[in-house]
């Protein structure tokens, strides 16, 4: 099986890579086809749902996870979970968010990389595990969609003030920000809509007798899959390793003061009521390392810029730079990365860890003083130039520069389920048909 690092993208691949035999799936689609569910402008169809089921089953046989729950319940976090994702890919198409071809291409030539592979190497090795590579390329394609429009969309709803650093940088939770990593599992039991007491008091017993199952021996990952309302329910509640400014806020600290196996009570806010698993513990491998600073020129595609002819535009840029021409002035002038461009297109010192990952591979590739081949991102077409290296030192600028990264990254998933729960309730869905 092959190891893919981008968490984003890999939960939906993973499911991917465990799929039926592609030919048997396409038989049951041509059997099983009809409309299941109507979601504003589209529709969900029986063969997605089936398909999805059949995945999930194979990712359970491949966790070794026996005791499997009820085709119902598997089946109602399939469709909630293809109504938000279907929800999200209008979101991407009302807004213009687009993914071309030569950026799908580029992730999965990254993705070869990060197994030793070249692109036709992994294109045979989906191959051999049974899977279609066309199948695969929409699969990438889609889940890039919706992670442009999240980007795009919840990053405007984050604000972080200068006394927000300073209390954060003040906090006993800061020193352990370069200490450990956490793989934490995660139950929601959610708040009755109908806001009443009864409905309150019903679902914290709820949660209180989970805690307990929990506790007594019974299976994380199971009770996850038939109890959780959250999106990872069908991963058995796992969130995967997040470093500590990673955790959201809401059970951050709960999380770093729990030994590795413990079950948190239950935390309650507006959603509902979290149960937290610590699942294992490590010492982080991040520590000081080498920064870079770089400027870059980005052009986008758009409504009247086809993908074709932002590519061709950069090439254009790129060949003046070479020739002679000022980057600094270039990068004003053209650039439709606004934050940069003004300054030249030079961004602050940084080590990548908040980049794209083809930026970065391409920023690691570059020499000081050279300018990189064109490539690709979810952003758009970019060109960079190193300008300068350095180890990294604990200096204020930086220890703020690592402040500002954890609350951003803390209070992107928060307001990531906000907004998430705001489409869903204002979407149009009608169910159609149960399987």
């Amino acid at each position: 099986m092959i190891y893919l690092r981008n968490q984003t993208i890999c939960i939906a691949l993973l499911l991917l890579l465990s799929a039926l035999p592609i030919n048997q799936l396409y038989a049951e689609k041509e059997v099983l086809d009809r409309v299941v569910a109507i979601v504003n402008d589209d529709i969900i169809s029986l063969s997605q749902v089936e398909d999805r089921y059949q995945l999930v089953l194979r990712q359970f046989a491949a966790n070794n996870i026996r005791e499997i729950p009820s085709r119902k319940t598997i089946i109602d976090q399939i469709m909630e979970l293809l109504i938000v994702e279907s929800i999200q890919l209008q979101e991407a198409t009302y807004r213009g968010f687009l993914v071309s071809e030569e950026e799908v291409t580029e992730i999965i030539r990254a993705m070869a990389r990060e197994n030793n592979l070249d692109i036709e190497q992994f294109r045979e090795r989906l191959q051999t595990d049974g899977i279609s590579y066309a199948e695969f390329r929409e699969d990438v394609h889609r889940q890039s969609v919706i992670q442009k429009v999240q980007s795009a969309v919840v990053n405007r709803r984050i604000f972080i003030t200068q006394q927000d650093i300073k209390e954060f940088r003040n906090s006993p939770f800061f020193d352990l920000l370069a200490t450990d990593q956490y793989r934490i599992g995660h139950i929601l039991i959610p708040i009755s809509e109908e806001v009443q007491t009864y409905d309150t008091q019903s679902n914290q017993r709820r949660a209180d007798d989970i805690v307990k199952q929990l506790r007594d021996g019974a299976d994380f990952a199971i009770m996850a899959v038939n109890e959780s309302v959250a999106s990872t329910a069908l991963e058995g509640g796992d969130l995967g390793w997040r470093e500590s400014q990673d955790i959201p806020s809401l059970f951050a600290e709960t999380v770093v003061g729990m030994e590795v196996g413990d079950i948190s009570e239950p935390i309650v806010n507006e959603r509902g009521f979290h149960i937290i698993k610590l699942l294992d513990k490590r010492g982080s491998s991040g520590s000081k390392g080498e920064q870079t600073l770089v400027r870059h020129i980005l052009i986008q595609p758009n409504a009247i810029k086809t993908d074709l002819q932002a590519k061709r535009e950069i090439e254009g840029i790129r060949q003046r730079i070479l020739d002679g021409e000022d980057f600094d002035t270039l990068a004003q002038e053209f650039s439709d990365d606004p934050g940069s461009a003004r300054n030249g297109g030079k961004l602050d010192w940084t080590d990548g860890e908040n980049l794209d990952p083809q930026f970065v591979e391409e920023m690691h590739a570059t020499d000081i003083g050279e300018v990189s081949v064109v490539f690709a991102t979810q952003f758009g077409w970019h060109i960079l130039e190193v300008l300068e290296r350095r180890v990294a030192d604990l200096t204020e600028e930086n220890l703020n520069n690592l402040a500002l990264r954890a609350l951003h990254s803390r209070q992107f998933e928060e307001a990531l389920q906000d907004w998430l729960q705001e489409i869903r309730e204002e979407a149009f869905v009608k169910i159609v048909y149960t399987p």
